[in-house]
Formats: structure tokens, C-alpha cells, sequence
């Protein structure tokens, strides 16, 4: 079940995943928790059971700190934490009712964190706050539901190629020199690396996996400077991005 804001987007995606299997889509704006429980129930009768929860509903804005209004900042923590609690909450529910499988697995959730959750950033203030709260609250449900047979984990990710990085990003090649030069692999991530590594902690190769945050930052947390000019990328390769 795919659920998001972008009806066009949304119904896309489940054609394309129905190719391979069975997927279903569902408009709600997470904002409104009234919309989650729709969710969750839609799910239900659909497919009969939840077994994973991805949270990858976000936003952020590119902001100076002083200049911030408050509409913005409650914004931001609405979606990318509020949702997310309640999200988790209602489905973990609906998890607890499945008959334990493997090693005492009923269902697993992977937030999505965000390499913002443990560096500052002047103009992102809202969002990494966020971003630390996923984290924080990741651990405390990964204690909570760990003895009930549901880990919870989160992917961090560096700058990846999604429409938020190019509307933010992309378009500033000083920005992007910049975030280049803080990242060892001297590249922006697909989001297929990204998603490769939610699949993971989802899945039945990960399950003594509990409480953790697997950062995909192509080296970005290791770098305690910036990359030397001659290892970023040619200004070729800049200008394809």
C-alpha cells in the first residue's frame, strides 16, 4: 500500500509495482492524523494484515535559522515527526494482531532519519530538530516493541537525487560542490541505494537488527574535514546532475 499526497504520483508508482505483484494506492495528507487511521484500515481490508512500515513521509525548506517562523517549524515537525508517531503507533497495532513468524517476527518498521539528525546546518534548523527526534523516538518504540516481536530501525541518508535535493540543491552548483566535498564517494546517492537499504531492515536478513539508524551517507559521517578539489567529481559531471 502506498499512501502520499500526489494522487498522479501515487496511482503511477502502484501500476508500475503491480507488475510484479499486488499494489495499492491511497491519497491522504499525514498532516491530518483523522487520514491515518483511514490508512491503516484501507490497508487492512486490502491485504488483510501489515507486516512493514516504511515512514518516508518528510519535508524540509532551506530557511536561515533567524528567519524561521514558527507556521514553519510546526509544519515541519507535523510531518516528520507527529505523523510519523501516530503512524507507527497504529500500525504496530494492527502488527501485534499477526501470528508470530521466524524469530518471534510479527512485523518490522523503518523510519527514515537523515545524516541532518547528528550535523547542524544553518538553514535547516527545523528539519534536522526533526530529524533527531526520529532518531530518538526510533530507539524508544525499538525498546518498546522489540519484546513484542517488532523491530524498529531507520535509514539515514546523505544527499540523494529525489525531487527534494533538486528542488533545494541541484540548482546551485555551490551548494553542490559543497555537500560533493563532504562526501568521500565523491557522488549524490540514487534513491534505488537508499531504498536497497530500507528493504533490508525489513527484511528476514535483518532480524536480530533492533534500534539501530544505518546511515547510507556514501562516507559523509567519517569525513571529519572536506575532500580534496581533485577527488570531486569533474565539472562535466557537475553539470549532469
Amino acid at each position: 500500500m502506498i499512501c502520499d499526497v500526489l494522487s498522479e504520483a501515487g496511482h503511477a508508482a502502484a501500476h508500475q509495482l503491480s507488475k510484479s505483484g499486488t499494489s495499492a494506492f491511497i491519497e491522504a495528507d499525514l498532516g491530518d492524523s483523522n487520514n491515518i487511521s483511514t490508512v491503516v484500515e484501507a490497508t487492512m481490508q486490502r491485504f488483510g494484515r501489515i507486516d512493514i512500515l516504511v515512514c518516508n513521509a518528510g519535508i524540509a525548506a532551506a530557511t536561515p535559522f533567524l528567519d524561521v517562523q514558527e507556521d514553519e517549524f510546526d509544519r515541519t515537525m507535523l510531518i516528520n515527526v507527529k505523523s510519523t508517531f501516530l503512524m507507527c503507533q497504529a500500525a504496530a497495532k494492527r502488527m501485534l494482531e499477526n501470528k508470530a513468524r521466524g524469530k518471534f517476527n510479527k512485523g518490522a518498521i523503518v523510519l527514515m532519519s537523515s545524516t541532518g539528525a547528528v550535523l547542524g546546518s544553518d538553514d535547516k534548523v527545523p528539519y534536522t530538530t526533526s530529524k533527531g527526534a526520529v532518531n530518538s523516538m526510533m530507539k524508544g518504540m525499538a525498546v518498546a516493541l522489540g519484546p513484542l516481536g517488532i523491530r524498529v530501525n531507520a535509514v539515514g541518508p546523505g544527499v540523494t537525487v529525489t525531487d527534494m535535493a533538486k528542488n533545494y540543491l541541484l540548482g546551485d552548483r555551490e551548494a553542490l560542490e559543497a555537500a560533493l566535498s563532504r562526501t568521500p564517494l565523491s557522488r549524490l546517492a540514487e534513491p534505488s541505494e537508499i531504498a536497497s537499504c530500507v528493504a533490508f531492515l525489513a527484511s528476514e536478513d535483518a532480524t536480530y537488527v533492533n534500534g539501530q539508524t544505518l546511515y547510507v551517507d556514501g562516507g559523509k559521517l567519517s569525513l571529519n574535514y572536506v575532500m580534496k578539489k581533485e577527488y570531486l567529481l569533474a565539472a562535466k559531471d557537475l553539470d549532469e546532475l
